[in-house]
């Protein structure tokens, strides 16, 4: 209760000063929604914005939202600080057209855009692209998407940095930080990575996870469960778009997934992330 009444003072003091105290109190508190679970996840990605990415007031982020469960949370939670953080939200939609139900998540992450206003930027693979190159198709497309994520930061910061509005002039004399790409890795991601290293047979001085800032690319849920996600999101009766390949034994990452970590779970009673994050 002590924390969640802290959080409300903070979501408080975030608003300008010329506002009257009972105005700054309603905007803030109808400017968060998604209940008792919100008050606990907001906090932390605040948090986790602040010491551990290091962002900046008025900075621009661009979301890399796929439309499943885990990019659609991010953006919401990034949405509800926004108002604190003035943050310059754009979204990034990767189409890869390798699955039948590619279209349908495309035009489903477009309207969740639309719907909050936020411009949204949409990259497809050239056709043939799948056969034009050697080599296995996950890690092709890795990197395909960084180097798309890269040249839209530089064409966005080309273009100038972020227009301020009347109501963030306490922002417009911040210096111009460069634009970032939000990722939305999570706890359960990083017990994955973890443990897929450790299963190559990474040296155990190489056996660490994913940062949470690394060069322009950032991410802000590392401290969350995916449990935790998909509560928020029902909270807020907020959809989205499952991708059928992720529950398919079809890959190293999904057995560690489906099989290994639900294993791992169940022999440390449940404390297998806290130790991993202790290692």
């Amino acid at each position: 209760l002590e924390q969640r009444r802290r959080w409300s003072l903070m979501r408080v003091r975030a608003w300008p000063r010329s506002l009257p105290r009972r105005q700054r109190l309603s905007r803030a508190l109808s400017a968060v929604a998604g209940g008792p679970v919100a008050e606990l996840l907001l906090p932390r990605v605040h948090t986790a914005l602040s010491r551990d990415i290091g962002a900046t007031p008025g900075q621009r982020l661009v979301v890399s939202v796929s439309g499943g469960c885990d990019s659609v949370a991010l953006l919401h939670l990034l949405l509800a600080l926004q108002p604190r953080w003035r943050l310059r939200l754009h979204v990034l939609h990767f189409n890869h057209g390798l699955r039948p139900e590619s279209g349908d998540e495309e035009a489903f992450v477009h309207a969740l855009a639309e719907r909050h206003s936020l411009p949204v930027h949409v990259r497809r693979l050239p056709a043939g692209w799948r056969e034009s190159q050697p080599g296995g198709i996950q890690e092709r497309s890795r990197e395909w998407r960084r180097a798309e994520s890269l040249a839209l930061l530089d064409e966005l910061d080309a273009a100038g940095p972020p227009q301020f509005s009347s109501a963030d002039a306490d922002f417009a004399d911040e210096p111009g930080a460069a634009s970032l790409v939000a990722l939305a890795h999570h706890a359960d991601d990083q017990a994955e990575t973890v443990l897929l290293k450790a299963l190559r047979g990474c040296h155990l001085s190489n056996l660490r996870g994913m940062e949470w800032r690394a060069g322009r690319f950032v991410r802000p849920l590392l401290g969350v469960r995916k449990e935790e996600l998909s509560a928020y999101l029902g909270a807020l009766g907020e959809g989205w778009r499952e991708d059928a390949t992720n529950a398919e034994p079809t890959y190293k990452r999904n057995r560690i997934r489906l099989q290994l970590l639900p294993l791992l779970e169940e022999l440390t009673g449940g404390g297998l992330l806290a130790r991993l994050r202790a290692a």
